[in-house]
């Protein structure tokens, strides 16, 4: 009897560790699990990846130009933001999030609710 408690002791801590795993990310992409605090995230979207600041707004594309082994081809390259970002409050936590629906992705600010599209290489301002 001991040993089937023990057993089911085990199962249950072993069932309670795995529902504590993140949810997977759209598209059944992997995402790694960030600190609260972390200032930068990198996020695959299809063949495209960003690297975003969590504080700032600002993101960046990863571009090969010339081919992937090319001299100096590899380079992150900021995206355009039409109506900017509003300036940058000395924040001490995460302010921007990008969320990857499939067929849209959005940067959203999340004191504000401003939310961008993701059009090519530029970031549109959704209108509420």
């Amino acid at each position: 009897m001991k040993m089937f408690l023990a057993l089911a002791l085990v199962s249950l801590a072993g069932l309670a560790a795995f529902g504590q795993t993140s949810p997977p990310a759209p598209n059944n992409e992997k995402r790694a699990l960030l600190p609260d605090t972390a200032r930068f995230e990198l996020i695959l979207t299809g063949s495209t990846s960003i690297r975003l600041d969590r504080y700032t707004g600002r993101s960046f594309y990863y571009t090969t130009e010339g081919g992937l082994f090319s001299q100096g081809g590899r380079k992150w390259r900021i995206f355009v933001v039409r109506g900017g970002l509003p300036a940058a409050a000395g924040t001490l936590t995460p302010v921007y999030q990008i969320y990857d629906h499939g067929y849209n992705i959005f940067l959203i600010n999340n004191q504000t609710g401003q939310t961008w599209i993701l059009n090519g290489q530029t970031w549109e301002p959704v209108t509420d």
